[in-house]
């Protein structure tokens, strides 16, 4: 398992985390039970992963005035990247790790959506994201293309989505979610390897900020 220094902290997480809202239940969630749960939670125990504020940078500032602030947990993926306008160069000046929820975009980038797919869950309902329209019909052609960066590679969309964000600056680790101990080894699969400089700039160019 690979570790990486927390912020300005003595503290080290590792770069694959455990997000939990995989087995929180309702209302966003539905679960494999409570068994499958706690199998999952132990499997992550037993690989060394570890278990972990979501603020604005005026909130982060004023933080600062009282106490050291460590860390930021943010969402962060291929596809939610509004943080990089500054939110993470102030986590960078300030030694703020990043620790970014959501890397898979609530699902869309493992890749296992299509254009066709109607949402039964919270992500019809409008609450976060872009699960529905134009707009999710644009995510899902990138997702198809980096579908097809991620076969040749050897890879699944997922890890190759999570790898490019735990490769980013400032990013301590990324917050993947999981319903059963087999994706907990799967998500493991993102980290330790970094694609060739041309793979990452045709994901780069696919999925580049607009605007």
């Amino acid at each position: 398992m690979e570790y990486r220094k927390l912020g300005s902290s003595d503290l080290k997480v590792s770069v694959i985390g455990f997000g939990a809202w995989g087995i929180g239940g309702a209302p966003f969630w539905s679960t494999e039970g409570d068994t499958m749960s706690v199998k999952s939670i132990k499997k992550a125990f037993d690989l060394g992963i570890n278990f972990v504020s979501n603020y604005s940078v005026q909130e982060m500032q004023d933080c600062l005035k009282t106490g050291p602030l460590v860390s930021l947990q943010p969402e962060y993926s291929l596809l939610q990247r509004a943080i990089e306008k500054e939110t993470v160069p102030f986590c960078l000046i300030h030694e703020i790790g990043v620790i970014a929820y959501s890397p898979l975009a609530s699902g869309v980038l493992t890749g296992k959506y299509d254009r066709d797919t109607k949402f039964k869950d919270w992500r019809s309902k409008g609450i976060i994201g872009q699960f529905t329209g134009e707009a999710y019909q644009r995510n899902i052609e990138k997702v198809e293309r980096l579908k097809k960066i991620a076969e040749a590679a050897g890879k699944t969309c997922g890890q190759m989505a999570v790898n490019w964000v735990v490769r980013q600056p400032g990013v301590a680790s990324a917050l993947v979610g999981v319903k059963n101990d087999r994706q907990v080894e799967e998500n493991l699969k993102s980290a330790g390897w970094q694609p060739d400089a041309p793979v990452q700039d045709e994901i780069d160019r696919i999925f580049a900020v607009e605007g």
